[in-house]
């Protein structure tokens, strides 16, 4: 199994990245976690001969902007948008005229499973949970071939982030501050906040991802953050277009 970074990017893409999108392959099938414009690449570095399922956080731009390239990708065996329920007409909206093509017209078969908070045996086995965002946000903890990943975006570390990362194998976490900022009313974390998340749940390694485009502009910016984080999680690494995780 292996994780394909194919965008790092909070809010709007810069040289550094696109905006968030994440791979993972497994033996039966491609799981993308969130939709940012990362998406454009999965043609490349997904696996043609593997159905794929799109796990969408939440339906801020930044993580659902992706879709509008679907008509791009090709994949026989089709392609799941499972989401949050209440994002329905939002989805719905979207894959429409003037916004996108609608999904009857792809090249493959698209078809949107709807979801709440829970744990889900299929397609894989998961847990969706509600993070801490201004918006409804979910993080997940995908539970494949014998390893635990971990994905939380969007989110200041909570209740429900520790739990879906306790004891995982690969926690995904967002990095949108640089600083702590005690008048965040959205809901983001530093690089230090998810380190500690990490630390307290024996995570067995951290991988920081959607950095803010403002905040943490570039490869130099984004070192910086996971140093502070290292001071407190050592197998902490900095989030890199195309960079590939092997589990």
């Amino acid at each position: 199994m292996k994780v394909t970074l194919l965008g790092t990017n909070g809010w709007y893409d810069t040289p550094a990245g696109n905006t968030i999108c994440t791979l993972i392959e497994t033996s039966e099938a491609n799981i993308v976690l969130d939709a940012g414009f990362g998406l454009q690449h999965l043609d490349k570095y997904g696996n043609p001969d593997k159905p794929v399922y799109i796990l969408i956080s939440h339906v801020h731009i930044d993580h659902i902007c992706g879709l509008h390239v679907l008509p791009k990708l090709v994949f026989p065996k089709g392609i799941t948008i499972i989401h949050e329920d209440r994002y329905s007409k939002q989805l719905k909206g979207f894959f429409t005229h003037p916004m996108a093509s609608p999904l009857k017209d792809m090249k493959c078969k698209v078809k949107v499973v709807k979801i709440k908070e829970g744990k889900y045996k299929k397609p894989f086995t998961f847990t969706a949970s509600r993070l801490k965002h201004i918006d409804p946000t979910l993080g997940y903890r995908l539970e494949i071939e014998d390893k635990v990943i971990t994905y939380c975006c969007d989110t200041a570390p909570c209740k429900n982030s520790r739990l879906l990362a306790n004891n995982a194998d690969l926690l995904i976490h967002e990095c949108s501050y640089p600083i702590y900022n005690p008048k965040d009313i959205w809901g983001h974390s530093t690089a230090a906040e998810a380190a500690e998340v990490a630390s307290s749940e024996g995570v067995k390694k951290l991988v920081l991802t959607h950095f803010g485009a403002s905040g943490l502009p570039d490869t130099s910016s984004r070192q910086a953050a996971v140093v502070s984080a290292k001071k407190i999680f050592a197998n902490t690494v900095t989030g890199k277009m195309f960079e590939v995780i092997k589990l």
